[in-house]
């Protein structure tokens, strides 16, 4: 692609960082001939798929606990278990690209940990650490949730277990009344409902600038 121009501001690195949020070389080349605009939607979704990416800062799991809450996101109970866990650890200074999931992608019988991990897996997406939820909860707003057409996302993260040693997922959830992040219980084999979205990373790059 044509890079010309820029390359005095922003290194390869940069330019194909840029390249790469714009949703590859073709959508770059239609912004350039003014055939697509960039609005300020938090996220795209392309075949069926939700995409957006967050920057980690290494705040830690009790960090987020006071972070999350000064922000008016009520934190529930077994959330703050896994926060407040060893297996919780922050990364800091990484780009990740996410990638949702939906349930509608699913059969009613297949809807399950397992099956979905191998979807993900099939598409080249990895498991995420838990830290993702955390930012994914403070970039997305309950619209933006609600827009994607899912009932709340649940990060795909290895589980970790709660206060009464029961396997967890971390799960941004919307309501009417306040953004919450809490955390359900899980298993290889736990049914899920077609409203729930799925979050995975599609790959990940340093910060700009680095």
């Amino acid at each position: 692609m044509e890079k010309q121009g820029l390359s005095d501001r922003f290194t390869g690195t940069e330019l194909d960082t840029i390249i790469k949020r714009l949703g590859g070389e073709k959508a770059a080349l239609k912004l350039l001939r003014g055939e697509l605009m960039v609005s300020d939607q938090a996220w795209r979704r392309e075949d069926g798929v939700i995409h957006f990416s967050v920057v980690s800062d290494g705040t830690t799991g009790p960090e987020w606990i006071k972070r999350l809450e000064k922000r008016g996101i009520r934190v529930g109970r077994y959330a703050k278990d896994l926060l407040r866990s060893v297996d919780f650890k922050p990364t800091s200074g990484r780009i990740i690209d996410l990638a949702i999931l939906t349930g509608k992608m699913f059969g009613e019988s297949e809807r399950i940990t397992k099956n979905i991990r191998n979807e993900a897996h099939k598409r080249n997406f990895t498991n995420p650490g838990p830290e993702v939820a955390c930012l994914i909860r403070e970039k997305l707003t309950n619209r933006d949730v609600n827009d994607m057409d899912v009932w709340s996302i649940i990060t795909m993260h290895e589980p970790i277990k709660d206060s009464n040693g029961d396997l967890r997922f971390f799960r941004v959830y919307p309501n009417d009344a306040e953004s919450c992040l809490r955390a359900c219980r899980t298993s290889a084999n736990t049914r899920w409902h077609r409203g729930r979205g799925f979050a995975f990373v599609a790959g990940e790059g340093p910060v700009l600038g680095h």
